[in-house]
C-alpha cells in the first residue's frame, strides 16, 4: 500500500465509485447496439433474398428495379441525416445527447 503526502490530490477512483456512472450510460448503449444490430440484420437478410428473387426471374428490368429502390433508400436515409442528424465525430455521447435519466429533468 503507498502514502500520500496529506492534501495531494488523488488521481485514482475506485471501481465501485464509478458503477452509476457506468450504468447511466447502459440503457443508451444497449439500445444504440440493439437498433444498429437489428437494422443491420434486416439489410443482411432482405438485401440478398431480394436480389436472389430479382435475378432468379431472368429479367434484366427486374434487377434494374432493385437497384432503383437500394439508390431510392439511400437517398431517403441521405435526407433523414441532412434533417435530423447530429455532428457527433470526437465527441461523447454526453455531449450529443442527455442521459436517459435526465429526460424529465428540464
Amino acid at each position: 500500500m503507498t502514502t500520500q503526502p496529506i492534501g495531494a490530490p488523488t488521481q485514482t477512483r475506485s471501481y465501485c465509485t464509478d458503477i452509476p456512472a457506468r450504468l447511466d450510460r447502459l440503457p443508451r448503449a444497449l439500445a444504440i447496439a440493439v437498433f444498429y444490430a437489428f437494422g443491420t440484420g434486416l439489410g443482411g437478410l432482405i438485401g440478398p433474398t431480394l436480389f436472389g428473387a430479382l435475378i432468379e426471374t431472368g429479367v434484366r428490368l427486374n434487377v434494374l428495379y432493385g437497384y432503383l429502390i437500394g439508390a431510392a433508400l439511400m437517398i431517403f436515409a441521405a435526407l433523414a441525416q441532412a434533417r435530423w442528424g447530429v455532428a457527433a465525430e470526437r465527441r461523447s455521447l454526453e455531449q450529443v445527447a442527455r442521459p436517459l435519466a435526465q429526460l424529465g429533468d428540464t
